[in-house]
């Protein structure tokens, strides 16, 4: 199949009353998928509590009108209810602000941009709900695969621009673990870095450019991070839901320098799937050019290696979040 889709539900939009006809004229306009956003702050309630009545209904109205359905499992919200459980898991910058969770436009329904997945109760909870989506419609005749990643990043760094993450507790610790079996001894780290240290307790990340070795390190430690991230989630989906493919998507190419603050690597994060996209922003993140553009594209589709390449999302005109909007 070529898969010719749009999507169309993040909640809390659309509201219900119109999703029969909506997913009607979808299909009547020739297209035969359709993205649902399984949004984690919206679907887990309260501890061990799950609501999936909206996905269930989408689900259905789908098979019954013969859409096929791409559902895209997002973590990188967290319900509020976790949150106050694990204020220690909010995401730190090199400044210490400790961003709170809120309602973001990709994701309205609050939540945004989540906890930090380094925080080991967090991750068990994530993974508690990325299970529990994988088991309800892994059988369900209307799913095409699981898109487990929306746009992966470092999640806070695209609402603060001139900031780094992530300093929490969990995150220096993972780094100084990461570091123990890159050096194997304080002492080569020393040697590396040109410091002296007492005790591996006293390293630290560092908190601005300028500092080399040890700045290289930290943004390698990220690259890595969100590339384990990444592979757990594959791994999760493998065990649970084996016969349907897996994929993620990024927002462009990081080779244009988004590497250094936001940490992806597109060559790193298309290796555990089975199917790697790229979103396509020509009026945000393109600069209006064409030939940047394409540049992405093609540095995307080449780390794909051959894998099917999907042109996940598309922006529809000219317009920008908290600007004038533009036409023409």
């Amino acid at each position: 199949m070529f898969v010719y889709g749009t999507q169309y539900y993040r909640p809390p939009n659309p509201p219900m009353s119109d999703w029969e006809r909506d997913l009607k004229l979808i299909k009547e306009f020739g297209f035969n998928t359709v993205k649902f956003f399984a949004v984690w702050g919206w679907i887990n309630k309260s501890h061990q509590e799950y609501d999936f009545k909206d996905l269930d209904i989408l689900m259905d109205l789908c098979e019954d009108v013969g859409l096929k359905v791409v559902i895209n499992i997002n973590i990188e919200n967290a319900p509020y209810w976790l949150e106050e459980a694990y204020p220690e898991a909010r995401y730190v910058s090199n400044d210490g602000l400790k961003v709170k969770t809120q309602a973001s436009p990709g994701i309205p329904s609050g939540g945004s941009p989540g906890l930090c997945l380094d925080h080991p109760k967090v991750r068990l909870e994530a993974e508690k709900f990325f299970k529990e989506v994988l088991l309800r419609y892994k059988d369900h005749p209307a799913l095409f695969l699981f898109d487990l990643w929306n746009e992966p990043h470092i999640e806070p760094t695209w609402y603060y621009k001139d900031k780094l993450f992530c300093y929490c507790e969990s995150s220096r610790k993972k780094f100084q673990e990461w570091l123990k079996n890159k050096y194997k001894t304080l002492r080569n780290l020393e040697l590396c870095w040109g410091r002296h240290y007492s005790s591996w307790t006293q390293v630290r990340p560092p908190e601005r450019f300028g500092s080399y070795p040890d700045m290289i390190d930290w943004r390698k430690f990220w690259l890595e991070n969100l590339r384990d991230n990444l592979s757990w989630r594959v791994k999760l989906a493998r065990e649970v839901a084996p016969k349907h493919p897996v994929m993620t998507h990024v927002a462009s190419s990081a080779y244009l320098g988004a590497m250094a603050y936001s940490s992806w690597d597109e060559w790193m994060l298309s290796l555990p799937c089975d199917k790697f996209g790229s979103s396509s922003f020509p009026g945000w993140l393109m600069k209006g050019d064409l030939s940047v553009h394409m540049f992405h594209l093609e540095m995307i589709r080449d780390a794909s290696r051959g894998k099917p390449f999907w042109q996940s999302e598309l922006q529809a005109g000219y317009h920008n979040i908290g600007g004038l909007n533009r036409t023409g």
